[in-house]
This record gives structure tokens, C-alpha cells and sequence, in this order.
């Protein structure tokens, strides 16, 4: 909505000419995203109303800015993992399509099975958009438009089969990790090419404790094996390589906008160690869910409470296009 007044988006008020320097009123909505990012002690006294000076040039941003691009994250935004169907749903499809319509790019960024994912998403997607469709599998270390055929490039991943790794070191963090019974027997883990996806069975499989437990062993650790990083997604701890991240979708989508447009990324695990905390620094970038501590991005701006997809529909419904821009009215 590029003729809405950029200082006033739902309980959110600049009051006039966007003026940071004045106190903005927070309410209803405004409160719950305060109360998501900070604590009530960070909220007290002058600290409070910086905060929500914050939010309120924020949310002016995203109704000021020109658009061009928006990323999502697959898992947990436009398919609810706790849900019994496969895909996205026909509401969501319909907002993504309609927002293609409009001229702004789509990207969508994911840790699942890359076979069933290109599927699942050309099933969603009209085939007209799939060439301009960028898709980030393996949590962004492949990266190929939905009209790529990627069905040749990936196995079946059932059996621990160390040469489905082509990371060497993921194959050294393999070997670690079934010395250290983090991985010992073939249904712990399912295994990429540039991913280790080790089902979640206890706290000792968690991401932070497997990063602990890497630090402490640093000493005995092979060196190759040091060049991973985890992080959690449901119920699997996602090992990847260090230089890879969901991030990158967004450096590949800077070309293919106009250079004066901005992208939008729209995640669910904003906080370390989520799966989309890395994504989610992005200057512009919204949560489904949790958030991480920095003021300047990952904002959770939802209204209730609901299932995973209705939350991104929170966000998608609110989507105004007009040729390369958009505007969240909130």
C-alpha cells in the first residue's frame, strides 16, 4: 500500500511524518510483538519507549519501502510439519501466485527431502512461475529455479550410506558422530549431500548440546570435522556445512530484482539454534513463531495465535502488489 500513511500500520502509530524522535502508541498488537522480542524488564522505563520506537520504524518500513522479492522458508511457513497433508494449501498457493501476478518475486528456501519438495511445490505452483521460481534445498546449499529437474540429482536416503555425503566435512562430522553415539544406528539420521538430518531423540541430539559437545572435544575433533554447524528443525537436528546457509537464497534473489527493491524473508525459527535464525537477520524479515533479540529485524507481528499456515496467510492477505512494490498492512 504505497499511498497508506507509512507512520500508522494497525496499533502501531508514528504519529505523523514519521518521526521516530516522538513517542509512538502501542497497543493490541504492538504489545504482543514487544512482549515476543523483549522481556518485561527490557520493556520498563526509557527502555521501553526506544523499543517501541523501534517496532513502530519497522513497521513503517515495510509500508514504505519498494519491494521486489520475497523469500520463505518452506518448512513450518508454507507447510505446517504438524499437519497431516503434504503441500502447501490451496489458500496459500493462491496468495503466492497472486503476489507473482503482481511482479515480485518468490523464492522459497527448505531442509526436507528436496524430491518430494520440488513436487509438493509444482503441484502448488502454477508452471508458468517456475522459472522464475528460485528454490533453496538442502537448507540453501543447492539452489535452482522449480523448472530445474532435480529428481536425477538425489537417492533414496533411507540407509546410513556415507557416500550419499559429497561434504567432506560432513563425512568427517559422520564419523564423530557415530564414535560419539550421536548417530549409531541407520534410523538417527537421513543423509544429503550437503546435509545430516539426525531425528531428535533426547536433549543430547539437540543443536546446541551437539555444538557443546564439538567444543569440548575440540582437542580430539578432526580438524575437517570443525567445519559444520547445527542447527534445529522439528524433530531433527540439521547438520550442515559452515559456508552454507538459507541466507544465500537471498544474495541469488538481489539479481533478479530491480536494484532499488528490497527483499521480504518470512521464517518461523528466528531464535539460535532455529533453522531460519540465519535468514532471519535479514534487514526485513518476519517469524511465524519465535524471534530472535535483535530490534532491527525478525519481528513476530501476529495478531493470534493459530496453525502454521494460518499465520503465513496472516501476513500474505495483508500483501498489496502494484508492479515491482507491496505493502503490509497489519
Amino acid at each position: 500500500m504505497t499511498g497508506q500513511r507509512a507512520g500508522r500500520v494497525d496499533n502501531v502509530d508514528g504519529r505523523g511524518d514519521n518521526n521516530t524522535d516522538k513517542t509512538p502508541v502501542i497497543t493490541g498488537r504492538g504489545m504482543k510483538a514487544l512482549r515476543y522480542k523483549f522481556s518485561s524488564t527490557e520493556m520498563s522505563d526509557a527502555r521501553g519507549v526506544t523499543r517501541a520506537r523501534l517496532l513502530s520504524r519497522f513497521v513503517g518500513d515495510l509500508a514504505r519501502k519498494k519491494f521486489g522479492g520475497i523469500v520463505f522458508s518452506y518448512e513450518d511457513v508454507l507447510y505446517d510439519t504438524s499437519a497431516d497433508h503434504s503441500m502447501p494449501l490451496k489458500e496459500i498457493s493462491s496468495e503466492i501466485e497472486r503476489i507473482q501476478d503482481g511482479g515480485i518475486a518468490v523464492a522459497i528456501v527448505s531442509r526436507g527431502d528436496p524430491k518430494r519438495i520440488c513436487s509438493d511445490l509444482r503441484h502448488a505452483i502454477g508452471s508458468r512461475y517456475w522459472e522464475s521460481t528460485h528454490v533453496g534445498y538442502e537448507n540453501g546449499a543447492v539452489i535452482s529455479t522449480l523448472n530445474d529437474d532435480i529428481q536425477d540429482a538425489y537417492h533414496d536416503h533411507a540407509d546410513i550410506d556415507r557416500e550419499n555425503i559429497t561434504d567432506k566435512s560432513l563425512k568427517a562430522f559422520l564419523d564423530y558422530a557415530m564414535t560419539r553415539k550421536i548417530i549409531s544406528d541407520k534410523k538417527d539420521a537421513v543423509l544429503y549431500p550437503h546435509q545430516i538430518s539426525i531425528l531428535r531423540k533426547d536433549r543430547g541430539h539437540c543443536a546446541s548440546s551437539i555444538t557443546c559437545m564439538m567444543r569440548l572435544d575440540d582437542g580430539q575433533l578432526p580438524s575437517m570435522a570443525r567445519g559444520v554447524k547445527a542447527f534445529d528443525a522439528g524433530r531433527h537436528t540439521d547438520i550442515i556445512p559452515y559456508n552454507t546457509s538459507k541466507y544465500d537464497i537471498v544474495r541469488v534473489m538481489k539479481s533478479h530484482i530491480p536494484k532499488d527493491a528490497r527483499i521480504l524473508c518470512i521464517g518461523s525459527s528466528g531464535q539460535w539454534p532455529g533453522s531460519d535464525c540465519e535468514m532471519l537477520t535479514h534487514r526485513y524479515s518476519l517469524s511465524t513463531d519465535t524471534v530472535s533479540a535483535t530490534a532491527s529485524s525478525c519481528w513476530n507481528l501476529l495478531a493470534a495465535d493459530t496453525h502454521a499456515e494460518q499465520r503465513v496467510l496472516s501476513y500474505l492477505r495483508g500483501i498489496a502488489t502494484g508492479g515491482h512494490r507491496f505493502g503490509i498492512s497489519l
